[in-house]
């Protein structure tokens, strides 16, 4: 036996267990690359010989320390004076394989010697693992004793997931025939909180048992202290060993016991955005999606004991308000209470409050929730003065894009679309915050209608529970306890590095955002003053790189959209068809706060659609348009000549208008593309072509009404989307989120998020996204959203 040997019973080389492990193989410091503090005595009952370990872990690393008081020969245990110093780093090159190299430098009666090894560790699947140690392998020696390189392989299986695991290991020194070698049996496994034990058996009739405590003492950030235990047995040697250990690793455990004593942070202030980027100047803002993924694993978190949400000023849409609500309410469900702290009163800000246990609102400010409003720019009026005509052929009577640069006032038709919309989303936001506070909806019609309250008003009527500021609140919860605080951001939480349950590489689930404008070939970042936007060659980059990639096993396309170019959106719709086609793997639809026109064109490919019920969605129409600015040239003095060779070579020219028969002809046009949209409705979502009519003509609809009509298929959210596609996938335990795209820092772009910007954004954001035709000037069809509708 070696001296690692009798300080880590239990241990095999292909199963990682306690961060301590990392001294019997060095890979599995790299797992998660968690940092850890260690301790171990072990005493060996025959001699009374006692031994300590005191061991680091970090980045893979592994350093230690330990007495050397025995060496066992083959039928005693020597009693001797010494130390070992222990340089070990492991490296995982993928979720499957991992190498190691060590450094040991023993000293025994003042006698050193130097010795190093080598390791490997394979999950060649979820079930089975191989670890190999190669230890001395320069076979050392010295005055004092020799030590003969070691070879350790291990196979492990796991039949029965994390619960119960075997392990068959032989040990064989170098030279040794193979009928001698030493055969190790361990059964390992997980009990109640992640409790772990280990049982093992050799053909030298050796036992040795281990047993190992996880304790969460997360706050901040997080942590668990590990306890173990163990007991050997030496038959030949007639020795018994205990050990006792004690480890403190940002290694967090699931399930492990807690106190309960952590709140987690969301703080929902300016743009959440659903793609995460990062800026120069400022921390990383959490995304959408890390807000709702961290909501729904704090419920499965022993040490949260709540959710504080403060709402700032957040500029947050009706659908996300919506998936963070249900969010909420699941959380309530499974016993994590969520708070509530508004800092700031809005429409959208409160009915995200309402879902909450308890709401607290600021005392210096009046409480008025004042019912949703649609708010449309028209810019005729301006375009007249500057001598700037906006010209459209259009298919559907709905389809009103254009009259934002026509009209000074909505059409009759987009009118009665307009309130028809707003009529449901107005009829969710009653009946939710009715049903979440237990008011009837007589009195939230009242409270509307009353302009504002006082807080105080707004408390004895119910629509909050108490009057406090953040501090205050954080002061009555107990957050900071003895100078700790237990306060863990989203960013932090959502970053801690957990205990990795499962063997191999985890299955993937990809998700790619369509986010804003689609146009042809490939759109770069959004910066300072350009609207967001996704191009074809970009969408089908990421469709390629995620089908390809054998770990991924399902796909989620987020679609917030309004459309833009109809090329654009075939090329996009035809490439996800193909890639189905190639790769059979399922594919889910998850719908923003807008997916319409050819946002929701590029999602007519029989896949299963999820939408909130506030999600803006339809709008199946076609629009051309340019904007003609003969009247503004001859204000300025410009005078454009044309020599053409055809009739219609300068058919979108900016400088002069259509006639009559371009008209007609882009009108042929115009139909045959709305032909080709409809086409891909009635065979994308089987619906009947009797009931196009009432679903297409570039109406738009809400999310709940979409339902109604067939033109999406479940209610939920992107986390339900994800979860949906993991079924589908027939994955079982954990899986990782993978986004595309993923948006870095770009030294170009220093201005992006600064306050400045943030400040210029809000007034200039209705004109970006208005102005955005200019991006698609080249597009002869356009699939765009009516308006550019703001719901507040």
């Amino acid at each position: 036996q070696q001296v690692s040997d009798v300080l880590m019973p239990g241990a095999t080389v292909s199963m990682p267990g306690i961060p301590s492990y990392s001294y019997i193989n060095p890979v599995f410091a790299d797992i998660n690359e968690a940092f850890s503090l260690q301790y171990r005595y072990a005493h060996i009952h025959s001699g009374d010989i006692g031994t300590h370990y005191a061991a680091t872990t970090f980045y893979g690393f592994t350093i230690a320390y330990s007495t050397v008081e025995a060496l066992f020969a083959e039928n005693e245990v020597i009693k001797t004076q010494g130390h070992s110093w222990y340089f070990a780093k492991g490296l995982m090159l993928t979720d499957w394989l991992g190498v190691g190299a060590s450094y040991n430098r023993y000293t025994v009666s003042n006698d050193p010697v130097k010795s190093w090894g080598y390791s490997l560790l394979l999950f060649p699947s979820r079930f089975i693992s191989f670890g190999m140690v190669i230890d001395h392998a320069n076979e050392p020696s010295s005055e004092q004793f020799a030590l003969k390189q070691r070879q350790w392989y291990s196979l492990g299986i796991r039949p029965f997931g994390n619960m119960l695991s075997f392990a068959w290991d032989f040990k064989r020194y170098k030279g040794e025939p193979w009928k001698d070698v030493l055969h190790v049996f361990t059964l390992y496994g997980m009990l109640w909180h992640d409790i772990m034990y280990s049982l093992q058996y050799d053909i030298d009739k050796n036992i040795s048992f281990a047993l190992a405590i996880p304790f969460d003492i997360s706050s901040r950030t997080g942590g668990t202290s590990i306890y173990d235990f163990g007991y050997m047995n030496f038959d030949k040697q007639k020795a018994t060993a205990y050990t006792f250990g004690i480890t403190l690793t940002e290694e967090r455990f699931r399930n492990a016991l807690s106190s309960r004593m952590r709140y987690l942070s969301i703080v929902l202030r300016d743009q959440v955005k659903e793609v995460k980027d990062k800026s120069l100047f400022e921390p990383s803002r959490p995304s959408f999606f890390d807000i709702v993924r961290s909501l729904r694993e704090a419920i499965y978190d022993e040490s949260i004991a709540g959710v504080i949400i403060q709402i700032d000023a957040a500029a947050i849409n009706f659908a996300q308000a919506q998936e963070l609500r249900e969010e909420i309410k699941r959380c309530k469900q499974k016993g994590k209470p969520v708070y509530c702290v508004l800092a700031s009163m809005g429409n959208l800000e409160y009915y995200i409050a309402s879902s909450a246990s308890k709401i607290y609102y600021v005392p210096n400010q009046p409480f008025a929730i004042t019912g949703l409003k649609a708010e449309v720019y028209f810019f005729k009026g301006l375009f007249d003065k500057i001598g700037v005509k906006f010209e459209e052929v259009k298919k559907g009577q709905y389809k009103s894009f254009g009259e934002s640069f026509t009209r000074q006032q909505m059409s009759d038709a987009a009118r009665e679309n307009i309130i028809s919309l707003l009529k449901d989303l107005n009829q969710q936001y009653i009946q939710d915050i009715s049903r979440d506070r237990n008011i009837s909806i007589q009195e939230v019609e009242q409270c509307i209608a009353s302009g504002m309250l006082t807080p105080q008003q707004a408390q004895s009527k119910g629509f909050i529970d108490d009057i406090a500021r953040p501090l205050e609140v954080m002061q009555k919860l107990g957050v900071e306890r003895y100078g700790v605080s237990y306060l863990v951001t989203c960013d932090s939480y959502i970053e801690e590095k957990m205990f990795v349950y499962d063997w191999g590489q985890k299955p993937q689930i990809a998700v790619i955002y369509v986010e804003g404008n689609i146009i042809r070939g490939e759109a770069k970042d959004d910066g300072l003053l350009s609207p967001a936007m996704i191009g074809d060659s970009n969408y089908q980059k990421y469709l390629g790189k995620v089908f390809a990639d054998n770990s991924v096993k399902a796909v989620v396309i987020r679609i917030n959209s309004g459309g833009g170019s109809a090329i654009a959106s075939d090329l996009m719709w035809h490439t996800l068809v193909a890639m189905k086609k190639r790769y059979k793997k399922p594919v889910v639809i998850s719908f923003g706060n807008i997916a319409a026109s050819g946002g929701y064109y590029i999602a007519c490919t029989n896949d299963t659609i999820f939408t909130s019920k506030a999600t803006i969605t339809g709008s199946i129409g076609v629009i051309f348009g340019k904007f003609n600015l003969e009247e503004l040239y001859s204000k300025l003095g410009i005078n454009k000549e044309t020599i053409k060779m055809s009739e219609f070579a300068d058919i979108f020219s900016e400088s002069r208008a259509f006639t009559e028969k371009e008209k007609q002809l882009i009108q042929k046009s115009v139909d045959f593309t709305y032909n080709e949209f409809v086409q891909k409705v009635e065979s994308g979502r089987n619906i009947p072509s009797e009931s196009i009519p009432s679903i297409a003509e570039g109406k738009v609809f809400t999310g709940a009404q979409a339902l109604q009509n067939k033109l999406a298929d479940k209610e939920g959210g992107l986390i339900a989307a994800i979860s949906y596609a993991a079924t589908l996938a027939h994955i079982k335990g954990e899986f990782q989120v993978v986004q595309l795209p993923q948006k870095d820092m770009d030294l170009r772009k220093l201005l992006k998020g600064t306050s400045f910007q943030a400040s210029l954004q809000g007034i200039l954001q209705y004109v970006m996204n208005a102005l955005a035709l200019e991006s698609l000037s080249n597009e002869e069809v356009l699939l765009l959203y009516p308006y550019d509708i703001v719901i507040k």
